[in-house]
């Protein structure tokens, strides 16, 4: 039986056709083999970064400002010369209790007390002036409304002699020249009769530039006599509250100037803290929040307190690269006791935000990548970039919003080469000796 050759026999072409499947599968296989050899060989070749790297974890965090500032009275009582005079009395000594009401002392008075009686006198002349221009009575409207009268009566009599005058004139009796002075009597009696009246209107009804002048110099008047009242009485050192005689600034007999102070008094169950909060902070202060303090004086010992007031304004102090802005504050003391001493530095703690439990890492961890907040976590042997979104928690530590859990590890400080993928060496609990290894 003859079979046909073509079904059995295999050409030359075919054969090649054959041989290249062949050398290029093999081909392939062994640029795989390579490229996995390679990666091998470079993932053993790459050197691992040095790194540390802690705990995400919770921690209660309280947000707080510190300063420092000094205490004083919450209420003080300073007296001090209200004219250059001598300490005539002083009747407390320093730390002597007070109450309201009490004469602690005076100034020598013969001076003030002459001119509180010239003030007197001033006063007395101004007001009977005001009335007299203002307000006058009858009796006071007396003598003008008679002078009227009589001017009216000296008019009267000019205007008869006229007539009489002008009669004879024209009978030829009497010369020109007596007609012409009868008639200048007349108008001089007119002029007279008509400022008579005038200056009785005015009385009755004063032109009102009049009035207010005159008011006006009543007023000074009796802005004088008071201000030599108050001086007067100024002089006399007299308590407006309960306290203790904080300081005596001269000795009785002395002489003291205008405006010299002479002795402070104030409480001392209630005292306040200054303190000068600077700019970035201040925003974060608010009245009624609470307030921890701490004196070298009474190192053992802390004290509460709250915010009382926050200044409407900053202020500058220093100068030059010194200078600063800050807003000032005063805090009241809660349980002030005769330990603490107006006078006295200490340090304040203002609690911003309460105690609270939240998830925390430190500030080295957090670093910026392109504009945005990263960190790199620790992930078996490898750096791995997280982004995240963090706010601060206190002086040391970020509050985690979003981006890591409890539990994960993150680098701290990572170096600038640090990538995300890249091979890294945890040393943070490698001995110091160890690392450089």
């Amino acid at each position: 039986m003859n079979l046909p050759k073509a079904a059995f026999s295999v050409g030359p072409l075919s054969f090649v056709r054959n041989r290249w499947k062949v050398l290029l599968g093999a081909g392939l296989v062994l640029l795989v083999l390579g490229l996995v050899i390679l990666n091998l060989v470079r993932a053993r070749s790459e050197v691992a970064v040095p790194v540390s790297s802690v705990v995400v974890e919770t921690q209660e965090i309280e947000n707080a400002v510190f300063a420092t500032g000094t205490l004083e009275p919450a209420e003080q009582q300073e007296f001090y010369a209200v004219t250059a005079a001598i300490l005539d009395e002083l009747l407390v000594r320093e730390g002597d209790q007070v109450k309201k009401g009490d004469v602690l002392g005076s100034l020598e008075t013969k001076a003030l007390t002459a001119e509180l009686l010239n003030a007197e006198a001033a006063l007395a002349k101004q007001r009977a002036l005001w009335r007299e221009t203002v307000q006058p009575n009858s009796e006071e409207l007396a003598p003008d409304e008679a002078f009227v009268r009589q001017a009216k009566a000296q008019l009267q009599l000019a205007e008869a002699d006229l007539e009489r005058t002008q009669f004879l004139f024209d009978q030829g009796a009497v010369p020109e020249v007596d007609l012409e002075k009868a008639k200048a009597l007349v108008l001089q009696r007119e002029s007279e009769y008509e400022t008579a009246q005038y200056r009785l209107r005015i009385k009755k009804s004063p032109p009102a530039a009049e009035v207010e002048s005159v008011e006006a110099q009543l007023r000074q008047a009796e802005a004088a006599y008071e201000l030599a009242r108050e001086r007067l009485a100024k002089a006399v050192f007299r308590a407006e509250i309960d306290g203790v005689v904080l300081s005596i600034d001269t000795e009785v007999g002395r002489p003291v100037s205008a405006g010299e102070r002479v002795l402070v008094v104030g409480r001392v169950d209630a005292l306040d803290v200054r303190a000068n909060i600077i700019e970035a902070d201040s925003g974060r202060i608010e009245p009624e929040q609470e307030v921890r303090l701490t004196s070298a004086a009474l190192p053992d010992k802390e004290f509460s307190g709250r915010v009382l007031r926050v200044a409407p304004t900053a202020r500058k102090s220093g100068g030059g690269q010194a200078e600063q802005v800050g807003v000032t504050v005063t805090a009241r003391v809660d349980d002030a006791q005769e330990s603490l001493r107006p006078g006295y530095t200490v340090d304040l703690t203002i609690v911003t935000n309460p105690l609270r439990e939240v998830t925390v890492v430190p500030y080295e961890a957090v670093v910026e990548r392109e504009g945005e907040k990263v960190v790199f976590v620790a992930d078996q042997g490898k750096a791995v970039l997280r982004r995240v979104e963090v706010r601060p928690a206190n002086e040391l530590y970020l509050e985690v919003v979003s981006g890591l859990e409890v539990g994960e590890r993150v680098v701290l400080s990572p170096p600038e080469k640090l990538e995300d993928g890249s091979k890294i060496k945890d040393i943070s609990n490698t001995p110091a000796r160890e690392r450089g290894q």
